[in-house]
C-alpha cells in the first residue's frame, strides 16, 4: 500500500515509503486534562489505523499542575530507553516555548 504526505515547504505531495507504528510512548497531562487526553488517544489511534499505523496505549502520567518544573520531574521519573515518543497535552498553552 502506497502512502502519500504533503510537504508545506515544497508545496507538493511525496510518497511515504514506510509507516512507523507508535509504540512505547509517554503522555504527560495535568490531572484536570486527563479525560481529554483519553479522548485524544482514542481519536489518534483511530486516525492512525486508517493510515495503516498501529498506535499502542501510552504510558500515561498525570501531573498536579502545569509548571515547567513539574513536567521536568515527570519526565525524569518515567523516561527510559524504551520510550520512543513523548507528548505533553496542554489546554492552556499561552506561554508555550518551542525549543
Amino acid at each position: 500500500m502506497q502512502m502519500f504526505a504533503y510537504s508545506r515547504q515544497k508545496q507538493t505531495w511525496f510518497v511515504c515509503h514506510e509507516q512507523v507504528n507508535v509504540e512505547h510512548w509517554l503522555l504527560v497531562v495535568t490531572s484536570r486534562d486527563h479525560s481529554r487526553a483519553l479522548d485524544f488517544c482514542k481519536m489518534y489511534s483511530q486516525c492512525a489505523r486508517s493510515m495503516g499505523i498501529m498506535v499502542a496505549q501510552p504510558a500515561m502520567m498525570s501531573v498536579p499542575n502545569d509548571r515547567t518544573e513539574t513536567y521536568l520531574q515527570a519526565i525524569r521519573s518515567r523516561l527510559s530507553p524504551q520510550v520512543r515518543s513523548l507528548l505533553f497535552a496542554c489546554t492552556d498553552c499561552s506561554e508555550v516555548v518551542m525549543a
